[in-house]
Order: C-alpha cells, then sequence, then structure tokens
C-alpha cells in the first residue's frame, strides 16, 4: 500500500495504465477514463497542502495463471471487497496481466463523497486491523469464486521446515537463484509481449486518427473554399486531432524504449545464466552479474523494481562480495544470516526487522490463547518464535564480534547490539559499556573538519560573511555567533 499526494497518484495512476492491456482506468461506476479526466473530477477532493496525502494505491493478486475466467473473478472479487470497506469513497482500478501473478492496481480517493471527512486512524493497531479485515474478506470473497486462499502472513508459515529446506539445498546452490532468474525472465517476457500488443494497438489508433484528421481537413478547405464560416470549427477540430496524434507518437515513442530496455534486461539475465551454469566461467559470469546490477540501476527507479529483480540485486551483490573479497569467517557469517533472514521472511534483512517480527508472533500467540484457536496453532507459532530467535542469536554473535575488533563504531550500530542485547536478555552491560566509548562523535567530527577549512570573514551591511572551501557558504547575522 502506497499513500500519495497529488503527482504521486499523478505519476503512478500513468505508471499502471502505461503497464496495462489498455490505455484507460476503470472507475467505480464502469466508466473508462484517462488520468487527465480523473484529475479533473477529484481535484475538488484534494487538499491545499501540495504533500497533502489525498490517495492510497492498493493492489489486489491471486497466485493463479492469467487467464479469462480467473481475472473476471479477480475483478468481481475486489469490487466485493472494495464495495463493502470503502462505501462513499470513488476509486479507479486498472487490471494488469504482464507479470506471473495476475493482479489489480487500485487508486482510492481517501475523502467521502457524502460525509467529505478524509479517511483517518488512531493508532497503527487501529491500522492493521483494518486492513486484516480487509484482506480476509478478500479471501473469502475468492473462495467464494471457487478458489482456495487463507489470510495467512509470512510468519504463519513453518518457518522451521524452510529454513532446513533452504540450508540443504546450501547458500552455494543454484536452485533458488535459478528459480528467481526464470520467474524474472518469464515475467519480462510477457511485458514485452504486452508492449508490442500495445505498439500495434498505437500503431492502428494513429492510422484511424491521420484518417480522420484529413477527411475533416477537406472538409475544412472545401469550407473555405466555398467561404462557408464552418471552416472555423473544422479547422479548430483538426487542431484538436493535430494534439492527439502527438500525445499518441510520444506514448509509441515511450513504449518502443521500454521494449528495448526490458530486451536489453532479458539477454543480460540471459547471458548470466549461460555463462553461471556452464564450468570455468566463474569470472566471465561475475562479470555478466556487475553488467546486470549497473544496467538495473542505471535504467529503473528504486521504487519499481519487482520483488525478484530486488532479490536478484541483493543476491548478485552478496555473490560478488563473497567471490571478490578475500573474506574473514565473520563477514561470510554476516551474509550467510542475511541471506537465510531475507529467504524466510521475504523482506530486508536486519536486527529490527526480526525483533519486529518476534513481536507479531508474540501477539499473534496472545490472540490465539485469548480465542481457543487450538494447539496446533500454537506449536507452530512455538517453533517459529524459535527460528527467529536462533537467528538474532546468530546475528548477536556476529555482530559481537565484528564491533569488538573495531576501534570506533556508529551509533546505530550501537543501537543494534543494545536492541539484540535487550530482547535475547543478555547480561552484558561491560561489553555494552566498552562499546559505548568507540561510538563516533559526529559533530566532533564536524568541528574538526570545520578547522581544517581555510575562512575569510568579509564585512558587509548584513554582518559577516563566511567563505569556507569545502563547506557552503553561510550568512552569519552577528558576530556573537561566533563565541
Amino acid at each position: 500500500m502506497s499513500n500519495l499526494n497529488r503527482q504521486g497518484f499523478k505519476n503512478a495512476l500513468n505508471y499502471v495504465i502505461k503497464h496495462s492491456d489498455n490505455f484507460y482506468c476503470i472507475d467505480d461506476c464502469g466508466r473508462k477514463l484517462e488520468t487527465s479526466e480523473v484529475l479533473r473530477e477529484w481535484e475538488g477532493d484534494f487538499g491545499t497542502n501540495k504533500n497533502s496525502k489525498d490517495v492510497w494505491h492498493l493492489t489486489f493478486s491471486i497466485k493463479e495463471n492469467t487467464t479469462p475466467r480467473n481475472m473476471e473473478n479477480l475483478l468481481s472479487a475486489t469490487k466485493q471487497v472494495l464495495d463493502k470497506n470503502f462505501f462513499g469513497y470513488s476509486y479507479v482500478l486498472v487490471p494488469h496481466t504482464h507479470q506471473n501473478n495476475p493482479h489489480i492496481h487500485i487508486l482510492l480517493n481517501k475523502r467521502n463523497a457524502f460525509t467529505k471527512k478524509k479517511i483517518h486512524f488512531d493508532s497503527r493497531e487501529e491500522i492493521k486491523y483494518f486492513f486484516n479485515t480487509m484482506r480476509n474478506d478478500f479471501a473469502l470473497a475468492l473462495n467464494a469464486r471457487g478458489f482456495n486462499y487463507q489470510n495467512k502472513t509470512r510468519l504463519e508459515n513453518n518457518l522451521q521446515k524452510e529454513l532446513e529446506s533452504f540450508r540443504a539445498n546450501n547458500l552455494e546452490s543454484k536452485v533458488i537463484l535459478s528459480e528467481s532468474l526464470s520467474k524474472e525472465q518469464n515475467a519480462l517476457e510477457k511485458k514485452i509481449k504486452n508492449l508490442e500488443k500495445k505498439s500495434n494497438a498505437v500503431k492502428t489508433i494513429l492510422s484511424n486518427l491521420y484518417q480522420e484528421k484529413n477527411q475533416i481537413l477537406i472538409e475544412a478547405l472545401e469550407a473555405q473554399r466555398d467561404k462557408n464560416k464552418i471552416y472555423f470549427k473544422k479547422f479548430k477540430e483538426v487542431k484538436n486531432y493535430n494534439e492527439k496524434i502527438k500525445s499518441m507518437r510520444n506514448l509509441y515513442k515511450n513504449i518502443a524504449l521500454d521494449s528495448k530496455k526490458l530486451k536489453q534486461e532479458f539477454i543480460r539475465l540471459d547471458n548470466y545464466r549461460e555463462l553461471d551454469f556452464n564450468k570455468g566461467k566463474d569470472y566471465s559470469s561475475l562479470q555478466e552479474k556487475k553488467r546486470y546490477i549497473e544496467f538495473v540501476k542505471e535504467n529503473y527507479a528504486k521504487k519499481n523494481l519487482s520483488k525478484q529483480q530486488i532479490f536478484l540485486l541483493n543476491r548478485f551483490e552478496k555473490e560478488i562480495t563473497l567471490k571478490e573479497s578475500s573474506m574473514n569467517k565473520i563477514l561470510q557469517d554476516s551474509l550467510s544470516s542475511s541471506l537465510i533472514t531475507a529467504h524466510l521472511l521475504n523482506t530486508y534483512s536486519n536486527t529490527f526487522t526480526l525483533i519486529k517480527k518476534k513481536k507479531e508472533l508474540e501477539y499473534n500467540k496472545i490472540m490465539v490463547l485469548k480465542n481457543h484457536l487450538g494447539l496446533e496453532r500454537m506449536d507452530l507459532l512455538d517453533s517459529n518464535t524459535e527460528v527467529i530467535k536462533n537467528l538474532m542469536k546468530m546475528r548477536y554473535n556476529t555482530l559481537e564480534k565484528i564491533l569488538k575488533d573495531k576501534s570506533h563504531i556508529a551509533k546505530f550500530q550501537y543501537k543494534e547490539f543494545e536492541s539484540l542485547s535487550k530482547e535475547l536478555r543478555k547480561s552484558n552491560e561491560e561489553i555494552l559499556n566498552a562499546l559505548a566509548l568507540k561510538i563516533k562523535d559526529k559533530s566532533e567530527n564536524l568541528i574538526n573538519n570545520n578547522r581544517n577549512n581555510r575562512v575569510g570573514f568579509k564585512n558587509n551591511a548584513r554582518g559577516f560573511e563566511v567563505k569556507n572551501v569545502g563547506i557552503d557558504k553561510e550568512i552569519i547575522k552577528s558576530p556573537t555567533q561566533f563565541q
């Protein structure tokens, strides 16, 4: 879910329409609208502050094949959930079929049409409860249409079983990586085919626009020759057609550029697979990984990356570090634990993520006991809590070794170690005190850096002008500020 301001909403809607099968979105009344039409209709609902968060971006998806029937069921289930939970709120939706899982993007106007009030929650718990209820509704709506879905979080899977499977494959194994490469290449193929289909549709539209424009132009010239005043109206229509043609030509160019970019990414992944899965090609495959990382970072905004792209980037970067560096055992352990955490929790791996997940599990255990949901579920939650604790212990041991060897440490590293100590109930006051003395003081570093810069003073009507080499120029209004 994203919380968007006006510009963010416009960008998001343009993006999801660009990657859809059509050139429009569908509103809650079933009308087909372009971005400009939606903006015009919702304009009065937006706040006066340009950063006012007025629109939600939601996504509903299913893990099924992209067939017309599945898309129809997904669409009707999504509408059912929206109508139940967002009565009186306007929204537009855009179905997507270009990735492995069919999904629908929703952009929802947060201001109610009847009360004129924006959606507001008093606490994070209230937000979590609302979206959990909505996920339950979505699962029920899908099941009523012949599917079998449950509202389960990642923490309700058997993490111990997944961990054993992951370790059995070994971190150096290419099984998981191969699956991710295949998924990403399949997604790229679908996107390329979708863009080709869209490109052909734009060609057809352009051809029709040119024909219609030429016909009106002939009528306008005939009216002008006959001194009929209708020619003013006809020339105005020609002007409108020119604007439409210009817009469609720009769209055609953008589609061609996007298609070229996707094909280049597909070839880079193909080159890597060909090299990496043959013996004696380690150096070449490493170079291909680097090229892929550079290509993705140059051509994609971070917020627009798919899950598979993020996974591949993280994996490639860690593999390059492992193979290129003459690393010690501590760094290898650190990278290994990061990979395990990322795989199990499907998220970025850090200490605070682990602590948050542990607290979620403890909260879920309380809910199970309160609602008498059965020992089987409690056993699974206990097992998953133990897995998270073991990952935290692994991280604690690695971090302790790293920080002990350093003469200076950053404040966030100390906080990370302190948080782990607290969660694991470690009696390590002496270690914490020793590490606290190693924390770098940023303000002290800044003062030392400024002392090394040349400083000149120049009188003017406003006070002293300070000119520094290496830092921005500042105007100091009073000499007393130097005391």
